[in-house]
């Protein structure tokens, strides 16, 4: 087994820490590792491709235990159209695994390198709102304890549900059984459109219609008056392309790499609200005026734009982002509107900014509401601003008044009290971990913020 030091953080790279990791070869080397710590009594934190944004992968304290190579495909069954896993197998791995294969899978984030662990264990969600959350893909479990027992769960046990979305609390996910969607292949194009809209209420309408479309969202830029922005839907197609390896994408020739070397490191310095609102002026004329509204295109260009060199967003916040991501009630939707004349009012508002249908799911914990998500970003460093702490106090009454959740995984700084009201049912989730990791061994520094 492989023991290392390293300074890791969450995605949003604003919790730099100082970490000893434990990488287990595989399974066998992991399950030694949790019996062994019978006599030892350590404390650790699960981690897999890192890709939440703050403090559930992270600890001051604590050792790590990654699970990155624990990546086996353990089965693909045809019969009953599924696909069993390791946990750390990666969204990478996954889809070229299935590339050329007459399945896709649904729901997957908008990250190549989350693991299949850490999906369920933050029931992650896709730009797929036809399908919901990743967690209705999930047929049974088979898991680790930390008194070194492994349990096999399935759907509808009470175990099994509340594993959903535990953030990492509960006990190691070994592997996982998915369901998968037959009839299509990673390397059939997607119909891409793109409808440019003028205001918000108009955005959310274009969501609504598109019922029967695989991928849909809106981007909006939320410097404009009326909030404009793109609506930018996806289906498949039955024509296919030569897929590369997931991995490759984003490779450029020298010279473009040189380009965008230059474009980051002044993007860097000049970065601020006045060049996002240019920037966000000039993508939005340019995609009404010279962008095809209506083109196939591969699957890994539609679905991760992300990693486009271009649109690198982790690039535009070289010193860590804070992000909200929250939900809203389907008949509550002039509440993402208040929430935008919000952030307006105290100059803050998100530099990336994205909304998407979502449907409700059985999982006690679950980041599920029959509405819509808002998301909200900007640089890390405006968080400690007297601006900020008057925002997000107003943001708080408001979304505390409302109902309105906000997504764990992506969250930074809420604190007990608002979570305890946000998400009632970890009380229940906490009286299992205490049944199941009586020496309460599985911790993080989310764990300690808002629990321990």
């Amino acid at each position: 087994m492989q023991v290392i030091e390293k300074v890791t953080s969450g995605w949003s790279r604003a919790n730099l820490c100082n970490q000893k990791i434990l990488l287990p070869e595989n399974i066998n080397e992991l399950v030694e590792i949790i019996r062994r710590n019978n006599e030892k009594n350590e404390k650790y934190t699960i981690r897999g491709g890192g890709q939440s944004y703050f403090d559930m992968a992270t600890s001051q304290h604590n050792k790590l235990i990654c699970l990155k190579k624990l990546n086996n495909i353990i089965e693909l069954n045809k019969i009953e159209k599924t696909i069993t896993v390791e946990s750390g197998v990666t969204v990478i791995g996954l889809i070229n695994y299935l590339k050329e294969k007459n399945y896709i899978v649904s729901s997957l984030p908008g990250t190549v390198h989350a693991t299949i662990g850490g999906i369920i264990s933050n029931n992650s969600h896709g730009k797929d709102t036809k399908y919901g959350n990743f967690s209705d893909r999930v047929i049974s479990l088979k898991v680790l304890l930390t008194d070194g027992n492994i349990l096999n769960v399935t759907k509808g046990e009470k175990l099994f549900n509340y594993i959903i979305g535990h953030a990492g609390l509960i006990c190691i996910i070994l592997e996982a059984k998915i369901k998968l969607i037959e009839g299509y292949s990673y390397s059939n194009l997607i119909n891409k459109k793109i409808v440019i809209f003028n205001n918000i209420n108009d955005g959310i309408e274009l969501i609504n219609n598109a019922k029967d479309d695989e991928y849909s969202g809106i981007w909006i830029d939320a410097f404009s008056k009326n909030y404009r922005g793109l609506f930018i839907n996806g289906k498949w197609s039955n024509k296919k392309r030569i897929v590369q390896d997931i991995s490759e994408v984003g490779k450029q020739y020298y010279i473009i790499n040189f380009f965008f070397k230059i474009y980051h490191f002044f993007s860097r310095i000049f970065i601020c609200n006045f060049i996002v609102r240019l920037i966000n002026n000039f993508l939005f004329i340019y995609t009404k005026f010279f962008v095809k509204k209506n083109q196939l295109v591969d699957f890994n260009s539609f679905y991760f734009y992300h990693n486009n060199n271009f649109i690198n967003i982790r690039k535009m916040f070289p010193k860590g982002i804070f992000e909200i991501q929250l939900l809203v009630k389907k008949e509550n939707k002039n509440q993402l509107l208040e929430i935008f004349k919000l952030c307006k009012k105290y100059q803050l508002e998100s530099w990336v900014c994205g909304t998407k249908k979502h449907k409700k799911d059985n999982f006690p914990n679950s980041f599920s509401i029959n509405g819509y998500d808002l998301t909200i970003n900007f640089p890390y460093k405006k968080t400690k601003s007297k601006t900020f702490n008057l925002f997000y106090n107003e943001l708080k009454k408001y979304v505390l008044k409302n109902d309105i959740i906000f997504h764990l995984a992506k969250d930074s700084i809420l604190d007990k009290n608002t979570f305890n009201i946000m998400y009632p049912n970890f009380k229940e989730l906490i009286k299992l971990k205490k049944e199941l990791d009586k020496k309460l061994i599985l911790t993080s520094d989310f764990y300690n913020r808002l629990i321990g």
